[in-house]
């Protein structure tokens, strides 16, 4: 397995790319922020990680998973 690790402070794209993954058969790429992170922001206590709606996100804001099929021309995508 290789593992290339970047990391890039600073970007021009209105829309900022979070990371992706990509594999042999596949990639996964996710933009914009995580909803905990501001969420953790404002907590009043730490058990507020448990109350419903922590760390969920609108539809959105979903990654998105593009695959290869079998016959090597064909690309899936599912966010």
């Amino acid at each position: 397995m290789t593992v290339i690790l970047r990391a890039h402070a600073l970007s021009a794209r209105t829309t900022q790319l979070r990371f992706i993954v990509r594999g042999t058969r596949g990639s996964y790429i996710k933009y914009g922020v995580d909803p905990q992170e501001d969420q953790l922001k404002v907590i009043t206590t730490p058990e507020s990680i448990f109350e419903d709606g922590y760390g969920k996100e609108p539809e959105s804001s979903w990654g998105v998973l593009e695959t290869v099929r079998e016959d090597n021309t064909t690309f899936d995508r599912m966010t």
